[in-house]
Order: structure tokens, then C-alpha cells, then sequence
């Protein structure tokens, strides 16, 4: 994709979409993953994408890039080339994976990010260890087992226990169910100061519609500002679908 976006000019679009994979994806989620059973061959793939990176980036951030390189190049002897510049652009890899298999990661990022923002949305610091209640299909588990070590971790969950049923659903996807066991933890309170919040949120939601309507708003405000105000719009928006979520499951 990058390459493609480069072909044809669009270098805004280049660099989103290396920022996003490298940052967000790579930094944020495959590093982290990894350090649960680390092998070798974790450690190639590593190094793989790392350089591959700083070559996507070297168009645009050349200095750094290539001072990472000759520090990756010195320690491992990755290229025979002497610079990052000279060096074979990356190639698309087709690797033979499971659908099923990555869909599940996937479900798995998706579930540690849903244990976050329960934790947020319920007021319980980040830091702070709980226990979580998981209903999943057996032909499921199976994925769920081979990396339920840094799902734990990454979620900062104190254990998680498996049942076929659940009394209430705090979180779902396609892949699982999610309840957590809570101590001392005033329901009645917490729906009360959830309503508010929604209420805010719905405020927020109302006036931003507004002005993104507002044809003196679009024809003075650069793309720039049109564009943060629309992802505001559209997090308010997710964010209030969670909340409203939440408050139907402690209430019911």
C-alpha cells in the first residue's frame, strides 16, 4: 500500500499508513505479544519488520532511519548494503496463515482493548488487577488458550475464569463474552454518574453535528480542522455506543 501510494504521489497517505502499521500495530501490539514465549525465529520477525519500516520511513525521515540501520547492520549484518538508501526496497511477503487464526488475534487486540476501556469507563485504575469471567465456544478456546498469558497481561487482569454462561455481559465481540468480578462496587452510583456522562456525550454529539453542518463553518475552516472535528464527532460517537452498552448491562 505504501508503495503504491508513493507511486502515485500521494506521500500524505504514505506516510499515515506506515505511521499506523509501525506505531500501532507493530510497537504497540506485535512487541508486545512477543514477549510471552520469545524464540528465535519471533526475534527474525522482529528485525524483518523493523528494517522493512525504516526503509518506508527513510524517505521522509532519512537521518534517523538511517543511523538506526547502521546500528542494526553493524550488531546483526542484515545487508550487505553499507547505507539504507542503496538498499532493495521491501517486497510484499506472502505468508500461507489461518483466517481463523488471525481473526482471532485480532479478537484477542480487541478484547484487551475492551478490558481497557472497561476499566476507564467503570473508574477502576488501569493498575488495579481483577478478575475477568469469559464464556467462549470450545472451537474457540482454543486460540484463546495459546494466548491467554498476554491477554493478561496486557489487560492487567489478576486471573480469568471460564464459564458457559454469564449473569451479565460487561463486554462482547464475535469471538467472546466478558464479565468481570467486582468488589465493593456500587451499581446504583455507577448507572447514575454513567447517565451523566452519556448526557454530556449527547450535548457534545449535538453541537458538533451542528457545526459540521454549518456551511460557514466548511467553507472558512481549513481540511485540517474539518477533519479533527470529524474525528471528534466520530469518537463521541463510539464512545457513547460503549457507555449506553454499559449501562444497559448493570442495569439489566
Amino acid at each position: 500500500e505504501v508503495t503504491d501510494y508513493l507511486d502515485n504521489y500521494r506521500i500524505n497517505d504514505a506516510v499515515k499508513k506506515t505511521y499506523e502499521f509501525f506505531w500501532h500495530i507493530f510497537c504497540d501490539w506485535y512487541i508486545e505479544i512477543v514477549k510471552n514465549d520469545f524464540t528465535q525465529n519471533k526475534a527474525k520477525i522482529l528485525l524483518l519488520c523493523l528494517v522493512s519500516s525504516l526503509k518506508l520511513i527513510h524517505p521522509v525521515m532519512p537521518f534517523i532511519t538511517e543511523e538506526i540501520f547502521q546500528m542494526l547492520n553493524e550488531k546483526f549484518l542484515l545487508l550487505k548494503d553499507d547505507n539504507i538508501v542503496k538498499s532493495r526496497w521491501p517486497d510484499k511477503i506472502n505468508m500461507n496463515r489461518s483466517q481463523d487464526g488471525a481473526e482471532g488475534i485480532e479478537s484477542l487486540v480487541d478484547l484487551v482493548k475492551g478490558i481497557r476501556n472497561l476499566k476507564v469507563d467503570l473508574g477502576i485504575a488501569p493498575a488495579k488487577k481483577v478478575k475477568a469471567l469469559i464464556r467462549v465456544d470450545n472451537d474457540k478456546k482454543i486460540i484463546l488458550d495459546r494466548n491467554i498469558e498476554w491477554v493478561v497481561r496486557l489487560s492487567n487482569l489478576e486471573e480469568v475464569e471460564f464459564r458457559s454462561t454469564l449473569s451479565k455481559v460487561l463486554f462482547k465481540n464475535d469471538y467472546l463474552d466478558l464479565d468481570f468480578v467486582f468488589d465493593d462496587f456500587d451499581v446504583g452510583s455507577y448507572i447514575s454518574s454513567l447517565r451523566n456522562k452519556i448526557g454530556g456525550l449527547e450535548a457534545f454529539l449535538d453541537k458538533s453535528s451542528r457545526k459540521l453542518k454549518n456551511e460557514s463553518f466548511l467553507s472558512k475552516a481549513s481540511r485540517e480542522t474539518i477533519d479533527k472535528e470529524k474525528e471528534k464527532y466520530e469518537s463521541g460517537l463510539t464512545t457513547i455506543s460503549r457507555l449506553k452498552k454499559l449501562r444497559d448491562a448493570l442495569s439489566g
